[in-house]
């Protein structure tokens, strides 16, 4: 990871927490796999509102340049496409559903913010 990821990625998790956003983890695929993604953010929110909360203050943050948003409808699971990294903000239920953690855990490496 080179520094200016590190600050990025940074100010993206201190957006997130200072939103409350819970289990936050960061995922670094570069290198390790064929992706157009270079980075996988996972956290969750407590509610739909939380969920959306979240997800409005990432997009603020990016001001909303370069930004493919899926899910806001019924935020249960958005996701976020910014470039190289893609942000997935989930209810609990469909977080534990879903388990991307598991899905990506050979082909990553945690990073620890």
């Amino acid at each position: 990871m080179i520094k200016n990821d590190y600050v990025f990625l940074k100010q993206i998790t201190n957006i997130i927490k200072n939103v409350k956003g819970e289990n936050l983890i960061i995922l670094d695929i570069n290198n390790k796999i064929k992706s157009i993604y270079d980075y996988i953010i996972i956290c969750n929110g407590n509610s739909r509102n939380h969920v959306k909360a979240i997800s409005n203050s990432i997009e603020n943050f990016l001001q909303k340049k370069h930004l493919n948003i899926e899910g806001k409808e019924n935020a249960k699971w958005i996701l976020i496409d910014y470039i190289y990294i893609i942000i997935h903000i989930f209810q609990p239920y469909e977080r534990k559903f879903y388990n991307l953690e598991n899905i990506w855990y050979d082909n990553a490496k945690i990073i620890a913010i």
